[in-house]
């Protein structure tokens, strides 16, 4: 719990520097962020459900909302924590034929 409290603490004052230098721009590095690769202007920061997100300018010039860990603001690294995993064709098709194998379902050949 003690270290919870400390991540979270730590969380805080990152956040705290980086609204000192709103406005500014920040780069969303999720890659499982529709906006991925964007470089946005970040004005403000918004609290949702406990979680900061970044009012910023989307690239249409409409306002919106991007979770501040998906992002560049906090000091995360590239693809953000949580990032995902990203396969190609081939690399889906691998990793089908391991769940099928694991479940009992043997598949054959790389074309299954």
């Amino acid at each position: 719990m003690q270290q919870r409290l400390v991540l979270l603490h730590q969380e805080g004052d990152r956040l705290r520097r980086f609204c000192a230098l709103l406005p500014c721009e920040v780069v969303v590095t999720a890659v499982t962020h529709p906006l991925h690769g964007c470089r946005l202007r970040a004005y403000a920061v918004r609290h949702v459900d406990g979680v900061p997100h970044l009012k910023v300018e989307l690239p249409d010039g409409m306002p919106g909302l991007v979770a501040a860990e998906a992002t560049d603001a906090l000091g995360a690294e590239p693809g953000g924590t949580g990032a995902g995993l990203v396969l190609d064709g081939d690399g889906l098709r691998r990793l089908r034929a391991v769940v099928m194998r694991l479940r009992g379902g043997d598949v054959s050949g790389p074309g299954r």
